[in-house]
């Protein structure tokens, strides 16, 4: 009379239909009920036993209208089994009614208020299998107008079944703090809460700090759980990284505000930022979604210092410019980079503690390090591409009977330039060893050749001359070349007041840091001072 579930699976399937199945289960437990002894003992036995055969038959159903011939014996059974003084039958029947639940909306919304009475007001073990309840009933039915509450049970003028779940999530009970844990990672992994005003923030910002609460130390489960759900929770989808930036800040500041009474107040500002960065971080993981976290850091990264901004010298800052310094800019643009540094520098300026200030100009100086990186990188993709344009230019006026040897030294610029003269009809070149060109007075760049100078090469340039029969081109004093010759040169002289300007600016920041510095320095000696007068004392 007390078959597990493959045993049961067996009758369902020696049996013509499922309608049949349930029939016979049916007759099972009327046979179980009435045959029960007249004691008390023997009458709970009985109960116990056909509450046993109706949860292994509501395993197997997946609707209401499976089990209709059934459904009110299963009811008027669940609800005697909720009521019974004996703890074993209320598990039982509590797990019976929250598959009862499962099958049908309109009984879930019936039932709720029990199932959330005794999640509150029972023992551990049937506060857990409730609470396993509500989640499953949750997981069901996505739309959140089910999850309403009569006056009795609603808080804080809220109907929804939500509120009253998140006080688990503080319960000094170590599996029910597990089990509400566990279901509110599943509601956010499956997007559940979304469309509920303010819910899945609220459930995000809490799971945040009950995985770092001192509370949870001992919580193996819980911790596991949670250490599993943020990497996968973040690798979900473009929004879920978006919704822990939300909370990213509002978890902080809960910390740093916290009462000194209250355990929250213990947990380390640094880490928990550290690890949310480390966290957003591993979407980038190699076989993940394309998610993008790098521009996610740099909005933090300037929060983090409008944050700082607000009050320099309050005690959390060094642990908020820790976790600063913890996320990764190398991908940052030139703006954000700007706005970084000016940021963090109007702070550094403010800041009366000499150690938080030496701080906050290293990270400055990261910050003008990754500028500067930046902007060499652009100046050599600038130059490249201003090389490979005047290369193209040569190559083209070659090809029109122009010849300048400007590439002397550039690979396969030889070997160009006698294809261009063979085409052209001849024109005299001088080598690497200099020479003009032929006959002709056209100027020569290449090796450094100037008429009667490059004797052998002028004599090279006669004899091809002669052989390919072609003159020589003159260029003109108003060639594109001549021009080009100008600019570079306005461009050189740009370049050099340029680094001029970075010279000055370099030294002025060396003077600013050694002054931090040495603030910073005198701040230790004092506090070094300090603590050698109260030993003294």
């Amino acid at each position: 009379l007390n078959p597990p579930i493959s045993v049961m699976s067996a009758l369902s399937t020696m049996e013509g239909t499922h309608s049949d199945f349930v029939a016979f289960v049916g007759e099972a437990i009327s046979t179980v009920l009435s045959s029960a002894p007249d004691d008390e003992l023997g009458q709970r036995g009985s109960l116990l036993r056909a509450l046993n055969i109706s949860h292994e038959l509501l395993v197997t159903c997946t609707k209401m209208s499976q089990i209709a011939r059934v459904s009110d014996l299963v009811k008027s059974l669940v609800e005697g089994g909720v009521t019974d003084g004996s703890g074993e039958i209320r598990e039982r029947a509590v797990r019976c009614l929250g598959l009862f639940c499962i099958l049908d909306e309109l009984v879930a919304d019936v039932y709720l208020p029990l199932l959330i009475t005794v999640a509150n007001t029972d023992s551990e073990e049937l506060r857990c299998t409730a609470l396993s309840a509500c989640f499953d009933l949750a997981m069901a039915y996505r739309a959140p107008e089910w999850a309403a509450l009569p006056d009795s049970l609603a808080s804080e003028g809220s109907s929804s079944i939500f509120p009253k779940l998140f006080g688990h999530l503080a319960s000094p009970m170590p599996l029910v703090r597990a089990v509400a844990a566990e279901g509110f990672a599943k509601l956010l992994v499956s997007a559940r809460l979304r469309g509920s005003a303010g819910v899945e923030r609220e459930a995000l910002t809490a799971l945040t700090l009950v995985f770092f609460s001192p509370h949870t130390d001992d919580g193996t489960s819980l911790r596991q759980c949670l250490a599993v759900f943020f990497p996968t929770f973040v690798r979900r989808s473009p929004s879920s990284m978006h919704l822990l930036e939300s909370v990213f800040l509002h978890c902080l500041r809960h910390v740093m505000h916290a009462p000194k009474t209250c355990s929250i107040s213990r947990v380390s500002v640094s880490q928990l930022g550290q690890y949310l960065i480390s966290v957003i971080a591993s979407a980038d993981v190699e076989g993940a979604k394309p998610i993008q976290s790098s521009a996610t850091q740099e909005r933090i990264a300037v929060s983090l210092c409008n944050e700082i901004l607000c009050d320099p010298d309050a005690p959390a800052t060094k642990h908020l410019i820790k976790v600063l310094q913890s996320c990764n800019l190398s991908e940052a643009g030139p703006s954000v980079l700007c706005t970084l540094h000016s940021l963090s520098s109007r702070a550094a300026n403010q800041m009366s503690d000499g150690v938080t200030a030496s701080l906050m100009v290293k990270f400055c100086q990261q910050i003008r390090q990754l500028s500067d990186a930046g902007g060499s990188e652009g100046q050599a993709r600038e130059s490249s591409s201003d090389f490979e344009s005047e290369r193209e230019a040569y190559l083209t006026l070659c090809t029109q009977g122009v010849w300048v040897a400007m590439f002397p030294a550039v690979e396969g610029g030889e070997e160009a330039t006698t294809a261009a003269r063979k085409k052209v009809g001849g024109a005299g070149v001088g080598g690497k060893k200099g020479g003009t060109a032929g006959r002709s007075k056209a100027p020569s760049r290449g090796g450094g050749a100037r008429g009667a100078k490059g004797k052998r090469g002028g004599d090279e340039g006669a004899e091809e001359e002669e052989e390919e029969g072609g003159p020589a081109q003159m260029l003109s004093p108003h060639s594109p070349i001549n021009v080009r010759r100008s600019a570079r040169t306005r461009k050189a002289t740009v370049a050099k007041v340029q680094q001029d300007v970075d010279k000055l600016l370099a030294e002025q920041e060396k003077r600013e840091k050694e002054d931090w510095l040495r603030r910073g320095e005198e701040g230790l000696e004092d506090e070094e001072d300090d603590e050698e007068d109260d030993d003294d004392e």
